[in-house]
């Protein structure tokens, strides 16, 4: 009981810790699946195929606030559909001002493409991240596994982007107190 009753009041705390008011999003992965399976798309295995795709590993190879700033309106349609497992945005700007805070916490943010694979519209691209944070793993390197979901429209922009990746091995067991945590937590399965 007095594990349960402490469990509780830690999660209380952490809940509590969070200042940050969620906007409501106004789109689902379903609703953007839908929406944008009646989009025009690339045409496979051409030339603008070729250029979406490396337009796109090209920005999240080595993100920095310079470069989504030059760079994210050539790369992201006006309403494109994000999540990332942590958030979702619907829309470029609030995508820019999402990456742009991402990348102010920390030193670098490093995406390595191993693998794209088509099925369809969807574009599926294999990955592994690196990234650096003062306030996560006590600064020391964190890395990660992924995949992404793209579709692209037909000028080549981004309109869906929907990450799978561990957050949890990737993030939240690295943070203070949530990461002691949630090792527990796994040690215990």
């Amino acid at each position: 009981m007095r594990k349960r009753l402490t469990g509780l009041v830690l999660l209380t705390f952490i809940g509590g810790c969070n200042t940050h008011t969620e906007v409501p999003v106004s789109e689902t992965y379903e609703s953007a699946l839908a929406r944008t399976s009646a989009l025009p798309a690339v045409a496979p295995e051409s030339a603008q195929e070729s250029a979406a795709i490396a337009r796109l590993q090209d920005f999240l190879a080595a993100m920095s606030a310079d470069g989504i700033r030059a760079d994210i309106r050539n790369v992201y349609a006006q309403n494109v559909f994000f999540n990332d497992t942590l958030k979702t945005v619907v829309g470029v700007d609030a995508l820019e001002e999402y990456l742009l805070e991402t990348v102010q916490r920390t030193s670098f943010v490093r995406v390595r493409f191993d693998d794209v694979v088509r099925s369809g519209h969807d574009y599926y691209l294999r990955w592994f991240m690196e990234y650096q944070s003062d306030r996560i793993n006590d600064g020391a390197v964190v890395s990660s596994i992924g995949m992404s979901q793209i579709r692209f429209d037909d000028s080549g922009k981004v309109v869906l982007h929907q990450d799978y990746w561990d957050s949890t091995g990737g993030l939240f067991e690295r943070a203070p107190v949530v990461g002691w945590l949630l090792r527990k937590i796994k040690a215990r399965l």
